[in-house]
C-alpha cells in the first residue's frame, strides 16, 4: 500500500470510529454559596448545625449546608424553601442519561426533574440529616432533549433548617453522523494526497 492509500485509510478509519458514542460528564458539582444550586426568592448561606446532628463528612466534589440567610446560622425558618440546579442535554443522548447524588434536609423534602418528584426524604428525623442519603434515576421520559431543572424542595417545621446535595449527571456525547464524519475524511483525504502528490 503506497503512502497516499495509508494515510486515506487512517484518515476513514477515524471518522467512522468517531460515529460511535462515549459517555461523559454533565455536572459535578455541590452546593456552596453563589454555586449553581440556585436558592428560589431567597439567599442561601453556609450554615451549621448548633446541635451537631448534621453530616459535615466530605464530600466529592464538595459541597456544604445552606439555609435562608435571614434565619442565621442554625435559626429556624419553618417552610419550604426551594433550590434549582439547570443543566443541558441538548448534545447529549437523553436516553443514556443517569443522575446521582447525596443529599440531606433538616427536616424533610423532595427532588424533582422537570416538575416530576423522583425521590423523598420523609418523616422528621434525625436520619435526614444525620447521614447524607443517596439519590437518582436514570428514567428516560424524565430528562429534556435540551435544557433540564432539578428542584430540591426542602420543608423545616422545627429548629435549624439545612439543606446539602451533591449532583452528578452522565450521558452519552451524540456523535457526528456517519456521513458528516465520511466527508470530513474524504475532505483530509484530498488534502493529504495533493500534499504528497507536491512532494513527490
Amino acid at each position: 500500500m503506497n503512502i497516499r492509500a495509508l494515510a486515506l485509510s487512517a484518515i476513514l478509519a477515524l471518522g467512522a470510529f468517531s460515529t460511535s458514542a462515549y459517555a461523559a460528564t454533565v455536572v459535578n458539582d455541590g452546593t456552596s454559596v453563589g454555586g449553581n444550586f440556585v436558592s428560589q426568592g431567597f439567599t442561601s448561606v453556609a450554615v451549621s448545625d448548633p446541635n451537631g446532628n448534621w453530616d459535615d463528612s466530605t464530600t466529592t466534589p464538595t459541597s456544604e449546608w445552606l439555609w435562608d440567610a435571614q434565619a442565621g446560622d442554625g435559626q429556624t425558618t419553618n417552610g419550604e424553601l426551594v433550590w434549582e440546579y439547570e443543566f443541558d442535554l441538548t448534545d447529549f443522548d437523553v436516553a443514556s442519561a443517569t443522575i446521582s447524588g447525596l443529599v440531606g434536609m433538616d427536616n424533610f423534602g423532595t427532588i424533582a426533574l422537570n416538575g416530576t418528584t423522583f425521590f423523598s426524604v420523609t418523616g422528621n428525623t434525625v436520619s435526614n440529616y444525620s447521614i447524607l442519603s443517596g439519590y437518582g434515576t436514570s428514567t428516560d421520559p424524565l430528562f429534556n432533549q435540551g435544557l433540564n431543572t432539578l428542584t430540591y424542595s426542602v420543608t423545616n417545621n422545627d429548629g435549624p433548617g439545612g439543606f446539602r446535595a451533591t449532583l452528578n449527571v452522565q450521558a452519552n456525547v451524540v456523535p457526528l453522523p456517519a456521513a458528516a464524519w465520511m466527508l470530513l475524511a474524504g475532505l483530509g483525504g484530498l488534502g493529504a494526497m495533493r500534499r504528497f502528490g507536491r512532494k513527490s
